[in-house]
């Protein structure tokens, strides 16, 4: 994935409110101080509100492959969620981040294996580390504060 950046600032009429403005530093704040104590210092994390490719989904993250970047797009509903749910799907996100290597070596063998058996390691990579990062989240949710109100 490349590591191109979007604005995290929902505009009206060409110019972002005062509201929208507080809000969003807010949660960039908050996921800044989650990303902190997850044990990820090192990584820039843009925040986008353009909505998630999946439409059932409230949030993803997008890591760059060779930097220590990444983007997380929100819905649109995000910051109305209850404080527990923001929470999660924020830990949830940024504990993806330390996986970002283990695609990296599937991604090695592409030209080692036939292409049936590549397509079948990775898709069970995604479920593993999926379920692996939902129950990781639920675990750290615990000890990690709430976000500030964010409307």
């Amino acid at each position: 994935m490349t590591g191109k950046k979007k604005h995290a600032i929902k505009k009206r009429a060409g110019r972002a409110t005062k509201e929208t403005l507080d809000c969003n530093s807010k949660l960039t704040r908050y996921v800044r101080d989650v990303a902190d104590l997850i044990k990820l210092k090192d990584y820039e994390i843009m925040l986008d509100f353009s909505a998630p490719a999946e439409s059932d989904c409230h949030a993803e993250i997008y890591p760059h492959e060779q930097m220590s970047y990444a983007r997380i797009r929100f819905s649109s509903d995000f910051k109305t969620l209850p404080a527990e749910d923001i929470r999660y799907y924020v830990v949830h996100e940024i504990c993806h981040l330390h996986f970002v290597g283990f695609a990296d070596v599937l991604e090695s063998m592409t030209t080692h294996l036939p292409m049936a058996v590549y397509q079948s390691l990775l898709n069970s990579h995604e479920k593993v580390e999926e379920r692996t990062v939902d129950n990781l989240a639920k675990v750290i949710c615990q000890f990690m504060p709430l976000p500030p109100p964010l409307v």
